[in-house]
């Protein structure tokens, strides 16, 4: 099986990912059997045949959790073995990969200080795809808090690395995160990276890279106003995402979705998206991210005259960390979005509202509005 999952390694970085994911999801539990055999049988030189393949079906069939296991195992494992350069290099490759599912989970700096230890663990090896890994994590990171101006040098020194393996692959996805915050920055430097990346994921076939694109580039055209050709590409991203059943990345399209019909006076299809936006990440245990569907669902529900409701449910999102930390008050939206809130209600029945909202199970909350979505 560590054969089985270096040969979906070739599938994934071309144009052959859906039949890698369908092939992995058949074989999943022998994949984890396999795994753990190998860290049971201190066979680490099996790791860069296994490493990559469980990175990328993890990350898009959101299973974080299951992998974060495995690799801990791993980790403990290393920890208690005899020192050795051979240990230390294994250490190293499994804490590159295992940094980025933190930070799907919301430990962002977490991710970093395990990429970082990771990186001095592996500069002294050859170990050239892990180190790309490693920096690409702590690029995420960066960008999904929000400190876009500490990207650059990072997301520099990955690419230069992939241009030494020579790896398309890699060459165009560590690009990607400096690209999202360029365009979330508004800064029109993002369409000159996107122009560089494009024909690269295009000479691959690479559905995920080309859904990044298109999504980029819709967050470009939203911020410059051009809001249906926003959502005509965030559409095209969608749908090259759900061709591959990631919930967790859909689950990104779908607020942008949802976002951009709110600009459109969209108030119906706005509802529908941020519903499908939550409850994907619910369905993948993604709780910590419901902030910012809940958040934009309020417009919605303030357009329909359910002030208290939006008021109890925007009592609660604090409690949650935004995915985007910039999308949280985009724009000043939170902040106009609690202005108009208590404009529409007087002062003692929103602040009933309000600590109504912030008693309430978040779970409760969220079923809620998924029955309305199923019975719409």
């Amino acid at each position: 099986f560590a054969k089985f999952m270096s040969d979906r390694k070739v599938d994934i970085k071309g144009n052959r990912e859906l039949e890698a994911l369908t092939m992995i999801d058949l074989d999943f539990e022998n994949v984890r059997i396999a795994w753990l055999r190998i860290v049971d049988h201190g066979s680490w030189e099996k790791f860069p045949d296994m490493l990559f393949s469980l990175w990328f079906y993890c990350d898009v069939r959101s299973r974080s959790h299951d992998v974060i296991q495995l690799f801990d195992y791993a980790i403990q494992a290393l920890q208690s073995a005899i020192p050795s350069p051979k240990i230390d290099l294994a250490r190293g490759r499994v804490l590159a990969w295992t940094g980025w599912f933190y930070n799907d989970l919301g430990f962002s700096d977490k991710c970093i200080n395990m990429c970082q230890e990771a990186i001095r663990i592996l500069e002294p090896f050859d170990a050239t795809e892990d180190l790309i890994v490693a920096y690409h994590g702590i690029s995420v990171s960066l960008a999904t808090q929000g400190f876009t101006q500490d990207l650059q040098p990072i997301s520099t020194i990955s690419h230069k690395l992939a241009q030494i393996l020579g790896d398309i692959y890699w060459q165009a996805n560590t690009l990607v995160p400096y690209a999202i915050a360029k365009s979330i920055d508004r800064d029109e430097d993002a369409i000159v990276i996107l122009k560089q990346i494009q024909p690269l994921f295009e000479g691959l076939g690479n559905k995920m890279g080309l859904s990044a694109i298109f999504g980029t580039e819709a967050i470009l055209l939203y911020f410059s106003g051009n809001y249906q050709n926003a959502k005509d590409l965030m559409h095209r991203a969608e749908d090259l995402i759900t061709s591959l059943n990631s919930a967790y990345h859909s689950a990104d399209n779908l607020l942008w979705l949802g976002i951009i019909s709110i600009r459109l006076g969209d108030y119906k299809q706005a509802g529908h998206y941020l519903r499908q936006s939550l409850q994907h990440l619910w369905n993948a245990g993604y709780i910590h991210f419901i902030g910012d569907s809940l958040l934009h669902l309020c417009t919605v529900l303030l357009h329909e005259n359910q002030i208290q409701r939006a008021v109890e449910i925007v009592a609660k999102i604090p409690e949650f960390p935004a995915y985007h930390s910039n999308l949280f008050n985009i724009d000043g939206f939170y902040d106009t979005l609690l202005i108009e809130l208590r404009s529409r209600l007087q002062p003692e029945l929103f602040d009933i509202a309000w600590e109504r909202g912030k008693k309430r199970e978040i779970g409760a909350i969220v079923r809620e509005i998924l029955h309305e979505q199923s019975t719409v």
